[in-house]
């Protein structure tokens, strides 16, 4: 098997996105297109709890890393009665202003092998290791923001991914039922199945930020996600 360097690989990563979006030929309609009217409700983050932090603390998996920076979560959980409260504090303070550390948003990067016989950088496949205060602090914001976009109706009903007491199972029963009713009335029933290359290192933010803008997350919160995400050259829509 070839070594590959760290520096190969780190160039091969940050690139991947740019590389493959670059062989794309240009979309004829823009994302504006699609987009639904603006909507009327604005996304908010309500203050945390030291209850809420423990319920997402005990949820962790004892995973260790090899961050020499980071607290294990095994350690969380056992000072997760004494640490809460003021993870608590710190988090809510982060969310009024739109705040948080640098040295907590830098992941370990550990690549993968997709192959048995690695023979190249695009053999691996990039597993990022967030330290474990930003995994928790990510929940806080991860149950705020799909509450909102649960609660306006901003989801498709057909999205089955990464969705609460949604499945691929169910995505499947949804296409048989169709198929059936569709026999019924005697229609034909076509698939048209896409397999992207590198979806989401191909997303494009500046796109992502105007319809997170577009949806009702405003000021603080979409200042909030350009911290967390680290995006660099762009500015919250105003």
């Amino acid at each position: 098997m070839k070594f590959h360097h760290c520096e190969e690989l780190n160039i091969n990563f940050s690139k991947i996105g740019k590389n493959v979006s670059s062989k794309t030929d240009p979309p004829r309609a823009t994302f504006n297109d699609f987009l639904i009217e603006p909507f009327p409700n604005l996304c908010t983050f309500p203050p945390t709890s030291a209850d809420e932090i423990r319920q997402i603390i005990a949820s962790l998996k004892c995973k260790t890393t090899s961050n020499s920076y980071d607290i294990l979560a095994k350690f969380l959980k056992t000072s997760a009665s004494g640490l809460s409260s003021w993870l608590s504090d710190f988090f809510n303070k982060g969310m009024a202003k739109g705040e948080f550390p640098n040295l907590l948003k830098i992941p370990q990067i550990s690549p993968i092998p997709k192959t048995i016989s690695p023979k190249s950088p695009n053999d691996y496949r990039s597993i990022s290791i967030l330290p474990t205060l930003s995994k928790v602090f990510e929940k806080v914001i991860y149950s705020r923001l799909y509450s909102f976009v649960t609660s306006s109706c901003i989801l498709s009903p057909q999205q089955y991914g990464f969705r609460t007491n949604h499945s691929t199972e169910l995505a499947i029963s949804a296409i048989y039922d169709d198929m059936i009713c569709n026999k019924d009335n005697k229609l034909i029933t076509c698939t048209l199945s896409l397999d992207l290359s590198k979806a989401f290192d191909c997303v494009d933010h500046k796109i992502l930020l105007e319809k997170l803008f577009n949806y009702g997350v405003k000021g603080t919160p979409l200042k909030l996600y350009l911290l967390l995400t680290w995006t660099t050259g762009f500015s919250v829509p105003k």
